[in-house]
């Protein structure tokens, strides 16, 4: 009995030795093979499958180099680069009568990393006024139909379905964690002269529209430089159906209750009842 024991012994210390160093499970996933430039449409020479752990492949990785020959790659790639479907589309291309300007958002004022590109969007500026007699946020609808050229990768959500298919629930929970809650949004914006139409109508029937004339790039790069401004996407339908509105002075939704005063009742004179 005394010479099983160790024997039991080393051979539970040989099993746990075993279980540490085996490695965690691994997958095949498609990499670059070789520097790649952005506007570069992939060939079989530019890829090839490496074998990663599968705790650090994300989870809309390739596993097969069929599914990216022949897409065009947005952004460089370096050699040994995994390649994403966020890596993959067209160049960005400018009409004539736009420009590319860049905004700062966060997850609350750029729809939590959901947009894609080719998207259209709205902004919604907020001014907040610190100081003097009245204090509070002005929020105003400003310009619509923007188209979303790029956004950044760390921001970008992943695809809902992705996670609901993921066998996984931790390594779905924790890629979701990974994701950046601020990033920046790359917008197409018309060069021409916008007009912000102010509908005053709706707060007074006998007062009429106001329109300022502003350029978008300009309104834009002073909303995102400055401290007491925040810019706010939306996102649009196609064909979207045109709207103004008066905008929103917050202050303006407090409603001050007076009390009503207590009727005095009949007869009461100098405070005295008959």
């Amino acid at each position: 009995m005394k010479r099983i024991i160790p024997i039991l012994l080393a051979a539970i210390a040989f099993i746990v030795v075993l279980v540490i160093l085996r490695p965690s499970p691994s997958a095949d996933v498609v990499v670059a093979a070789r520097g790649l430039e952005s506007g570069h449409v992939i060939e079989a020479a530019d890829v090839t499958l490496e074998r990663l752990p599968k705790d650090l492949i994300p989870t809309d990785a390739f596993s097969d180099p069929s599914e990216v020959i022949g897409k065009t790659l947005a952004m460089n790639r370096t050699a040994g680069d995994v390649i994403l479907p966020v890596h993959l589309g067209e160049m960005v291309t400018l009409q004539p009568n736009e420009r590319a300007i860049a905004v700062r958002v966060v997850d609350s004022t750029g729809l939590a990393g959901l947009l894609r590109e080719g998207d259209r969007v709205g902004v919604t500026a907020t001014l907040f006024m610190q100081g003097g007699a009245e204090m509070g946020a002005f929020s105003k609808v400003v310009i619509e139909n923007l188209r979303v050229l790029y956004l950044s990768p760390s921001f970008r959500a992943s695809d809902p379905m992705a996670f609901q298919s993921t066998p996984d629930p931790l390594s779905a929970s924790a890629a979701a964690s990974s994701r950046a809650r601020e990033g920046a949004v790359v917008l197409a914006v018309p060069v021409e002269a916008q007009a912000v139409v102010y509908d005053l109508a709706s707060l007074d029937p006998a007062a009429t529209n106001e329109t300022r004339s502003i350029s978008a790039l300009e309104l834009l790069s002073a909303l995102d430089a400055s401290d007491n401004a925040r810019i706010t996407l939306y996102l649009m339908p196609q064909n979207a159906d045109p709207f103004t509105t008066s905008g929103l002075w917050l202050p303006d939704l407090i409603v001050q209750i007076t009390p009503t005063p207590t009727a005095t009742p009949t007869g009461w004179v100098g405070g005295t009842q008959p």
